[in-house]
This record gives structure tokens, sequence and C-alpha cells, in this order.
């Protein structure tokens, strides 16, 4: 097996991203006897994995079939994409172990040569490119601020459900969550938000309970912002994309509370692949706070299934935007997010969604941030706010 290196600045691209790598974690053998895994992953997606248990009489490898009922499995391949994802490849070996604290740690890992994006053929097929959302808000007591359980009202089904969280190790379905069906058009996906969450009006009648979206609006419930993509491959280059020119740009709209979300959700590079056949990318917090936020970042969505490979994604190799955007430092992103709105600006494809995305980029630029404590239910004018 060819050794597997990472160098000094990989490591650190790698902590800015909240990985934990074998530098920091000397690690001891328990009884002389070390287990480490190495994964092979391929176009974003993991295609095998190795178990290596390493003793006194050298090493021993042991092929495991990925097993995608294992949650163990599930997270070392989740992490071996991301981690190769960061470091700029789609498909390479990375290869992991379990600390005593039961973290992930990246030993080292491998990066195949330059990512093969998929042939030309396949752009043309993409033609019926789709794009879906599940937004995800809660019901908070107005008089209390307690938490309401959203099951108390909604079905795990339906394009109105409730959603899983778990709480003290028990998974309850406390969360409320839109599942529209996905439209060719912003647009029209927004009017079928609209209508998701009418549909949750007519279910939940307590007028005690407000309804809050964004990151985190109450403390300990950290809220997604799904986005669902079909008719596009899932590559590195699209996700670059996705998280340069939402994600980043997306923090400048933040309430002070949204970045408590980032202590464990909302990493860059965070995607899904669904039954669907497409994916969906899993990084931004919940936008349902205005109608216009959600236009906007539906609108780039879009633009960016539609054009990624046109765009430069470089600002991602930069350690101090990185550092910013895990931190919430809108000051120091700010300048990093202007120079990406003028690239987009130019681009010939930006007039399809001009008029859809000129609001949304205009109060990103201002960093007016939206109010996480406030019923979002008013700005859509969804009963009793119509």
């Amino acid at each position: 097996m060819a050794a597997l290196v990472m160098g000094l600045n990989g490591v650190e691209l790698l902590a800015a991203h909240g990985f934990v790598t074998a530098w920091e974690v000397p690690g001891q053998a328990r009884n002389g006897i070390a287990k480490s895994y190495l994964v092979q992953v391929d176009q974003m997606e993991a295609a095998a994995l190795l178990e290596l248990v390493s003793g006194p009489f050298g090493v021993r490898e042991q092929e495991r079939a990925i097993n995608l009922s294992s949650t163990l499995h599930k997270r070392l391949c989740r992490e071996a994409v991301r981690a190769l994802y960061v470091l700029g490849a789609d498909g390479g070996r990375a290869r992991l172990k379990i600390d005593d604290a039961g973290r992930i740690v990246v030993m080292g890992v491998e990066l195949a040569a330059d990512g093969v994006l998929p042939e030309a053929g396949t752009h043309a097929r993409e033609t019926a490119i789709l794009i879906g959302a599940d937004p995800e808000f809660v019901l908070r007591h107005r008089g209390s601020g307690e938490i309401a359980d959203a099951s108390r009202f909604l079905s795990r089904r339906g394009k109105a459900g409730s959603d899983a969280v778990v709480v003290n190790g028990e998974v309850r379905y406390l969360l409320a969550e839109l599942r529209p069906e996905p439209a060719a058009e912003p647009r029209a996906l927004v009017r079928r938000l609209r209508s998701a969450m009418r549909a949750a009006a007519r279910a939940i009648r307590d007028p005690e309970l407000e309804w809050l979206a964004g990151g985190m609006p109450v403390q300990g419930y950290a809220l997604g912002g799904h986005v669902h993509l079909s008719g596009v491959p899932l590559c590195g280059a699209l996700v670059r994309a996705l998280d340069a020119y939402l994600a980043l740009p997306l923090v400048l709209a933040e309430d002070a509370s949204t970045g408590r979300r980032r202590i464990r959700y909302g990493k860059l590079g965070d995607v899904r692949r669904q039954p669907h056949g497409g994916f969906e990318y899993r990084t931004p917090p919940s936008w349902l706070v205005s109608p216009g936020l959600a236009l906007g970042v539906l609108s780039m969505a879009a633009f960016l299934a539609r054009h990624y490979r046109e765009l430069d994604c470089s600002v991602l190799e930069n350690l101090n935007v990185i550092n910013a955007y895990y931190a919430g430092d809108k000051e120091t992103l700010l300048p990093a997010v202007t120079q990406l709105y003028a690239v987009l600006a130019k681009h010939p494809g930006y007039e399809a969604y001009g008029s859809e995305l000129e609001t949304y980029w205009k109060q990103l630029l201002q960093m007016n941030g939206w109010n996480e404590k406030q019923d979002f239910r008013r700005s859509w004018k969804i009963p009793p706010f119509d």
C-alpha cells in the first residue's frame, strides 16, 4: 500500500474545517493492537472500506463492504469524502481512526489525480434540472420561550411534517419541516413553499406558538435549509460553487445567534445523495426567515447548478476566509463576498435571475442580519398574518 501523505498546508486546511488530525492526537495502541480504516473515494462517493489492524506481527487488511445501516460506516465514509473535498480532490484515499473520545481522526490522505468531471455528454443531458428544498423551523411558546413538539400537530410525512432531532440520546420529532414538490424554477418552488406553509397553518392551530427559522433561534436546536438538486451530477466542482457563492455570502445576512449552529452543523461541503437520484446540499441554515431571502437562496442554487463549471472557487483555498466563515466574522468575509458578487454580475447567465438576485445580494452586502426571534409567518403573509 502506498504511503498516505498530508502536507502542512493540508493539515491547516483540514483543521479550519473542524477535522481532527493525527498530529493533534498522538494515540496509543491498546494492548499493542491499533485499528484504523482506509476509505477509497471516487467522485465524492465512498467506493470501498478497509479495516486495518496493526500489531506486533504487522498490519492485517480486512476489506469490509460498506454497510449503510452502520452508523460508524456512514460516519467514516462521510468524513473521508469531505476530507478529500476540502483538500481539493473528488477522489483518493483517506486513512481514519476513532480516538478515545469517539472522534474521527484523519491520519493521512492520498489524493487522486485531478478530479475528472463527468463526461461532456453528461452536460447535454442536464436539461431537466430540478430544485427542491426541505427547510426546517421550530415552534416556540410565546410566553415561556420553550419549544413545542411539532409532532403534536404534524405527521412525519407530507409537504408539511415533523422532523427528528436527538435530545439526550433520544430521537424525538420536535422540528417542523416543509417538503414542497421540486420545480424547474425558483419562483415556482417559493410558491410551493408558501402552499406548504398554509398546510402547516391549518394543522397548527395554537395561537400561542411562534414560528421561527434561521440557524438556532432556540438554544440547542439547529435548523437546516437543505437545498435539493437533481438532473445535475454530484461533483466537487458543483459543491465548491455552492460553498463559495451560496454558503459564504449567506453569513453576511445571519443573525448573531445563527453561528451557534456551525458548532456541529453547517460545515462546508456537506452533501448527501438522495433516493430521487439527485443530492441535497446541507450546509445552509434555514432561510425561511423571509420570502425574498428564500427566493435569493434558491435562485443562486439554480444558477450554480447550470453554470458551476464557469466559476472560480479559489476563495475556498484562503484560510482566513474559511476561518471567518466558521467564526461568523462578517467584516473579514465582506471583501471576499464583494469580489464573488462582481464575478457573478458579469456572468452572462446572471441576467436570467437578475431580478431575483439583485435584492438578495443588496441585503447580503449591506450585512442586514435577519431576526431569528421574529415569527416568519408575518413576512410570508401566512395566517394569522394574512
